[in-house]
């Protein structure tokens, strides 16, 4: 079995100061830092913010709309301006790519890519099924034959 060496591993604390040693030498280098960690007590994330299908944002206290990107800014959130906005641009667009699919799925029939699938597969197994299951079938039996032979055999023998 594949046995870890202790040694190999890199203890918490060794990770801990390779991501302080790469945050630092970033911000030698120029690159904003990111907003220190207390260590102390954990935050809590409090979620009071709900995304609907139509991509609106509800606040669930309240059950008010929270309109654009003005939600709930009085906490810093844990990406930058632009990874934020770059996730949200990905979102919708992912958001995009399933609203026309499911076009394309009312378009077609209600037809699933699965459905597609197994239709276009059935034929092709059948065909191999017609021309290999025999052969299968008979090889199978045959070993299940000569096995239970042998344990015959065997048994016989003692």
């Amino acid at each position: 079995m594949n046995e870890r060496n202790p040694r190999d591993e890199s203890s918490t604390e060794e990770i801990l100061e390779s991501i302080r040693q790469a945050v630092a030498e970033g911000a030698a280098a120029g690159e904003k830092p990111s907003p220190e960690v207390d260590e102390g007590e954990p935050e809590i994330l409090d979620l009071t913010q709900e995304i609907r299908e139509d991509g609106s944002v509800v606040d669930t206290e309240t059950g008010e709309t929270v309109t654009g990107a003005a939600a709930d800014r009085s906490r810093p959130g844990l990406l930058g301006e632009n990874a934020e906005a770059a996730s949200a641009a990905a979102f919708a667009a992912l958001a995009e790519s399933v609203a026309e699919l499911k076009s394309l799925h009312e378009e077609r029939g209600g037809k699933t890519i699965e459905e597609a699938a197994k239709e276009i597969m059935r034929p092709m197994i059948r065909d191999w099924l017609d021309a290999n299951l025999p052969g299968v079938v008979e090889r199978l039996v045959q070993r299940e034959i000569e096995r239970m032979s042998r344990q015959g055999e065997t048994t016989a023998g003692r």
